[in-house]
């Protein structure tokens, strides 16, 4: 893909010094992203110039160019310069070759345009939307399409109709509005005293990543910002079931509050994995929840949870990463992102708390933020998926104490790293977890019980210091605000 970059003022005038700075220091990055030729337009009160060479000799030629503008630049008051040093995509060299006209920016009917990318529906947007146009007479690469759609029917009500990758940089000489616009093509940029600098790499002038799926309007001190995803969030959501409390009361909240809920059980060679997942069947069915399950190999990774044996470290485990698995959690999650892209849903949950968040770095915010922020560039054309972890924020006790408020059916609940399933009294083996009482997972679980003044109601549990807790009328949905802790699950439902 082509490199772009620029720098516009939005009070009408650039110094000729900081220009030619800029560009000194441009042509350096220029040819990271873009050998086959280059554009640069000069927007000055005067008018608009265009220079357009063939890269023969890459570094020479882009020396000569730019030192040929320094030159002279006493000739005009500029308001802004657009560059775009081209890397022609091999289907494009067929159909249109490396002719001059089809180096960007492009000025057509007041619109400068620069644009790295692919629009994959150029022919449907010429057919549908520019039928006026004689195309014969225009350049032939796909991103012609752009400044007629903007004159034409705007920014954004044409940009959200193209099927493609873009990053785009486009100024309007009769407004002088200047838009910077991106799906998932890289660019960054810079906003110092009403002056835009842009690249498609990060740079000294250019240094912050633009968001993905949005497009920025400047206009002297005027910016704007619109969201370009083409569908309204999506009120559904796959919850990464464990059958254990954080993920168990995920799953609840999100069925109260009416989402359209599923859950993913993963099969990851732990040693509960019998108990996990006929716990998360039974979760799943007292809730009304369609359950999926993924088995995940992980034979090669070393952990107490894959072992065949027990180990009972206590508080240790507790208080530590003992019982991590090499990146399991990034890798549920994205298996857990195609299954929900798959489905059409809005995205996943997971079951994160406060507690846990002080020793596994994989079970807080900035692991949360992160995975949010890779979501854009890891899925198809405009499916906005979001990753959620409304318990993030949240001790366990108070996991607990929201699970009691929305009916979660915690005798299924398994936060148990080596449970068994109870025996009945005929030596048949009954349908509720008995938990061993002794691993790190067991001892978080029943302090978060006992700082409520209650006992687990699960087997294994055999301290009477503690009564059960009350039972609690349920209803089918709740509003957010009905809910405990309502302002911190807000902040990541």
């Amino acid at each position: 893909m082509c490199y772009i970059a620029g720098v516009i003022s939005l009070d009408g005038r650039l110094d000729n010094r900081s220009i030619s700075e800029f560009l000194d220091y441009m042509k350096n990055h220029l040819l990271l992203r873009g050998r086959d030729a280059i554009g640069i337009i000069i927007i000055a009160e005067s008018g608009v110039t265009e220079i357009k060479k063939p890269l023969n000799n890459p570094k020479e030629d882009i020396d000569d160019i730019i030192s040929c503008i320094n030159n002279r630049l006493n000739e005009f008051v500029v308001k802004g310069i657009l560059i775009q040093s081209r890397a022609i995509p091999e289907p494009e060299f067929l159909t249109a070759g490396n002719t001059l006209e089809n180096v960007q920016p492009f000025y057509i009917d007041n619109w400068v345009t620069s644009h790295s990318g692919v629009i994959s529906n150029d022919a449907d947007l010429k057919f549908y939307y520019l039928q006026d146009y004689n195309f014969k007479d225009l350049p032939k690469t796909d991103s012609v399409v752009l400044p007629l759609l903007f004159q034409k029917n705007g920014v954004i009500n044409s940009i959200k109709k193209v099927k493609g990758s873009f990053s785009i940089a486009a100024y309007n000489n009769t407004r002088d509005d200047f838009w910077l616009i991106k799906n998932f093509q890289p660019l960054y940029y810079s906003n110092y005293n009403s002056t835009i600098y842009y690249s498609s790499l990060p740079t000294t002038y250019a240094s912050t990543e633009f968001p993905a799926y949005k497009a920025l309007c400047f206009h002297k001190t005027d910016v704007k910002e619109y969201d370009l995803y083409s569908s309204k969030e999506n009120k559904s959501i796959l919850v990464c079931l464990s059958s254990g409390l954080d993920s168990a009361v995920t799953l609840g909240l999100y069925k109260a509050l009416g989402y359209k809920t599923y859950a993913l059980y993963y099969d990851y060679g732990q040693y509960a994995k019998k108990l996990e997942n006929h716990c998360s069947r039974k979760i799943c069915r007292s809730l009304g929840i369609t359950r999926y399950s993924h088995k995940l190999h992980m034979d090669f990774f070393t952990s107490p949870l894959l072992s065949d044996k027990k180990h009972e470290m206590g508080l240790e485990d507790a208080e530590t990463t003992f019982s991590y698995v090499p990146q399991r959690n990034l890798i549920m999650a994205s298996y857990a992102l195609g299954y929900a892209e798959q489905l059409g849903l809005g995205g996943i949950a997971i079951g994160m708390n406060l507690s846990d968040a002080g020793a596994y770095p994989d079970n807080g915010i900035p692991f949360l933020d992160k995975l949010n922020e890779i979501t854009p560039y890891s899925s198809n054309w405009n499916n906005r998926l979001r990753v959620t972890a409304p318990l993030v924020n949240l001790m366990k006790s108070e996991i607990v104490k929201l699970g009691l408020h929305i009916g979660v059916p915690f005798e299924y609940v398994c936060s148990c790293y080596y449970p068994e399933l109870e025996e009945l009294e005929d030596g048949s083996r009954g349908e509720l977890p008995v938990y061993c009482g002794r691993c790190g997972s067991d001892i978080h679980y029943k302090n978060a019980w006992n700082k409520l003044g209650y006992r687990p109601p699960n087997l294994g549990f055999n301290d009477d210091t503690y009564e059960l807790a009350p039972r609690y009328e349920f209803k089918d949905t709740y509003d957010i605000e009905e809910l405990p802790f309502s302002k911190v699950l807000a902040r990541n439902i």
